[in-house]
């Protein structure tokens, strides 16, 4: 008896060391991780697509290279960019679309160890500059003003922050320490139960004794690698801000409060939190061939598509506009000609097709229309019977033009460059009918390119860095003339997204005032080639203010299809 339980304890001994062995490789193997954590404080002018390039000894390339989107926000976002450690020089890229685009801070994490710099160090270490018109601080942030489409700054010489990094002195100790108790744990669990460990063939008592260890090994590591930041990444996968750690304040609320938002702390916060869904999300997507949110559908061949906002249903026809509702739009449009045909300026609208619209062949076989006509079909019909009032419908012309080169981007709602330019070419020549010196460009003064990227929705499954595609930019051939140009924003509804071009080349003298949303992103490099002054808009609300301030000689509506019933917004008084 005495033999069989010191062989028994010899034995647990045994296994409990291998398991210390195998968990503090596990912790040291995860907390001495491979790659470092960039993050960029950011604030953004518009909807765009930054990409960080990164110099491991290949030079800058699209393979070492990471892709976030970013939205636009009064606020500051903070992008996180996963980096190897042996990078000698990073290039920031800023999207392609204007406005002015400000950072806080760039900071390097790894397990606990952070390096931050300030404005004055991103503006101090900052080596080259492309497209980028001033660089420099204001107010502690670094301004970025862009000149051109494809804004960038390379830092060199960031082996150092890496070295600095890689002291994980501390984060070894305590992992040790960490794997030392759960053996212990083990051995303890080992001792108290009558598992014979050699002889496992009562599955059930096995079951039974390791379900309580495994259980609080469970319980624990998720909290243990939060404490000691191993799992670094918290954060990254969701578009939304975590939430942040209570502080118990019982003269301001109740304990039972204080509880309930650390209830929401931890569910948010917890190790590995972010994996778990991100692992979720890929077998999901890229085994299953589900999708994990209702947001995004998964379509045929790669192509994903918005499922919100009525864009399935606007597919479908199942959302059609009342007579009432038809009635409505049809006053305001024309209410909106008649006020500004009375000041010398013309009126146009266009709507941009949703992604469902041009390639239905995509979308899931489960998919199926209800009606033919759409609700955009019933209101280009409604108005031409019913008034002089002319939608430009950019539908044919890219169903006409979809060809061997995609003009949507599979993973993102909107459309890519060349789909962009074929509707700019459409909308000018409406536009030329009445001003006979307007023509669109010659896509003959582009050349078409490709680089890799994800898109808002592959952004939606947390996995803009897995589904990456081919994406089609037009490069003007050409050294285009158009600039950015300063003016007094107070009066402008979204501000940071306020676009203003200057075009002293044009022959023309004619100012262009744009009511619009992130569709006319990729519009607004080809439209600002064709005036003296272009102003654009992000808003759907008819201002009357801005028009009698800007004297615009055109004014274009733009919306995206799914945002048809922003047209049942009342007019303003002041045009009544």
């Amino acid at each position: 008896m005495l033999l069989t339980r010191r062989k028994k304890t010899i034995i647990n001994v045994f296994l409990s060391t291998i398991f210390l062995f195998l968990s503090f490789y596990f912790f040291t193997s995860t907390s001495g991780e491979s790659h470092t954590n960039l993050f960029v404080e950011v604030k953004s002018p518009v909807d765009d697509v930054y990409q960080v390039f990164y110099d491991i000894g290949n030079g800058f390339n699209e393979n070492d290279s990471k892709v976030i989107n970013v939205s636009n926000n009064d606020l500051f976002q903070s992008l996180q960019f996963s980096l190897p450690s042996n990078v000698k020089s990073l290039r920031f890229d800023f999207g392609t679309s204007p406005g002015t685009i400000y950072v806080k801070n760039i900071t390097w994490n790894k397990t606990s160890r952070e390096y931050e710099w300030s404005a004055d160090m991103v503006v101090e270490s900052h080596n080259y500059t492309n497209h980028i018109e001033h660089i420099g601080v204001e107010n502690n942030l670094v301004k970025i003003k862009p000149s051109g489409d494809d804004p960038y700054f390379i830092i060199d010489d960031v082996e150092n922050i890496d070295k600095y990094l890689n002291n994980n002195s501390f984060k070894i100790v305590i992992s040790f320490i960490f794997s030392l108790l759960l053996s212990f744990i083990l051995f303890w669990f080992l001792q108290i139960t009558n598992l014979n460990v050699i002889q496992t063939i009562n599955l059930k008592k096995f079951n039974s004794s390791l379900l309580p260890f495994a259980f609080i090994v469970i319980l624990i590591i998720p909290s243990f690698v939060t404490i000691i930041g191993i799992d670094s990444n918290l954060s990254s996968v969701e578009k939304r801000d975590l939430a942040a750690k209570p502080k118990l304040n019982l003269r301001e609320e109740t304990y039972t409060d204080y509880i309930r938002k650390y209830e929401t702390y931890i569910n948010d916060n917890f190790g590995f939190r972010d994996k778990l869904i991100k692992w979720n999300n890929v077998i999901k997507v890229k085994y299953l061939k589900t999708s994990p949110i209702n947001r995004v559908l998964i379509g045929k061949d790669g192509w994903l598509f918005y499922n919100d906002e009525g864009v399935t249903e606007d597919y479908r026809g199942v959302n059609h506009f009342d007579d009432i509702e038809l009635e409505t739009i049809k006053s305001n449009l024309e209410e909106r000609k008649k006020w500004l045909e009375a000041q010398g300026i013309k009126f146009y609208i266009t709507v941009a097709p949703n992604k469902h619209t041009i390639y239905p062949e995509y979308l899931p076989s489960n998919i199926k229309k209800h009606k033919e006509e759409s609700r955009l079909d019933q209101l280009i019909n409604y108005l031409e019977y019913n008034s002089d009032i002319d939608i430009i419908d950019l539908r044919k012309t890219l169903i006409k033009n979809k060809g061997e080169e995609n003009l949507y981007r599979k993973n993102d709602t909107h459309w890519n460059d060349l789909g962009a330019f074929y509707a700019y070419s459409e909308i000018v020549n409406v536009i030329g009918e009445d001003f006979e010196n307007i023509k669109p460009l010659s896509i003959g003064k582009y050349s078409l390119n490709y680089s890799s990227g994800g898109g808002d929705l592959a952004f939606m499954l947390s996995m803009n860095d897995i589904l990456l595609e081919e994406r089609i930019n037009l490069d003007p051939t050409f050294k285009s003339a158009v600039k950015d140009i300063e003016i007094d924003k107070s009066i402008y509804p979204n501000p940071n997204r306020l676009v203003v071009k200057g075009n002293e080349s044009i022959s023309n003298s004619y100012k262009l005032l744009m009511f619009r949303d992130s569709f006319s992103n990729a519009l607004i490099p080809y439209l600002s080639e064709n005036f003296s002054s272009s102003i654009y808009v992000w808003d759907y609300a008819f201002n009357t203010d801005i028009i009698q301030h800007e004297k615009p000689d055109i004014v274009i509506h733009e919306l995206a299809e799914r945002y048809l019933h922003a047209l049942l917004d009342e007019n303003p008084e002041g045009m009544k």
